[in-house]
């Protein structure tokens, strides 16, 4: 977990920042006022995590994915997504067929930016397929179209 701490002189910028980080929906914030009305500094503590603490309760973020293109069509890499999951944790990617066969199984990193993953093309016919991201406490599969 990475937290970062942030001081800025105005309540109005301390507001608007804590927004931005929140919308951007790969950060918690936590902000604090100090003084009064003849100045002080606010600050903000944004961590990149998986949940959010809501007074007493931590509230938990949904695990997601996207992948794309879709359909991907023969010598495409495709692309993903993952959001809401601590950055820099394992998560097993399966790629298989829509009669469950595995033809890929690979554990990732997970990172702020999208990534690429190599299709074994060679094993793949036109069809559906799936693809299930599975970390220590979530998985999602998505399916995918893939063409010649």
């Amino acid at each position: 977990m990475k937290t970062v701490t942030y001081k800025l002189q105005s309540t109005f910028f301390l507001l608007g920042f804590l927004l931005l980080a929140l919308c951007a929906n790969k950060a918690s914030a936590q902000a604090n006022y100090n003084g009064g009305q003849a100045g002080g500094y606010a600050s903000i503590n944004v961590s990149f995590l998986s949940s959010v603490t809501i007074g007493d309760s931590l509230v938990a973020r949904q695990f997601e994915a996207s992948v794309y293109p879709n359909p991907i069509k023969k010598g495409q890499a495709l692309k993903y997504r993952i959001r809401n999951v601590d950055f820099g944790s394992k998560v097993t990617v399966i790629v298989s067929d829509i009669l469950g066969n595995r033809l890929l199984t690979q554990e990732i990193e997970v990172n702020i930016d999208d990534s690429e993953l190599a299709l074994p093309q060679e094993k793949m016919a036109k069809g559906i397929y799936l693809v299930t991201f599975q970390s220590s406490k979530s998985k999602i599969t998505r399916r995918i179209s893939y063409t010649d």
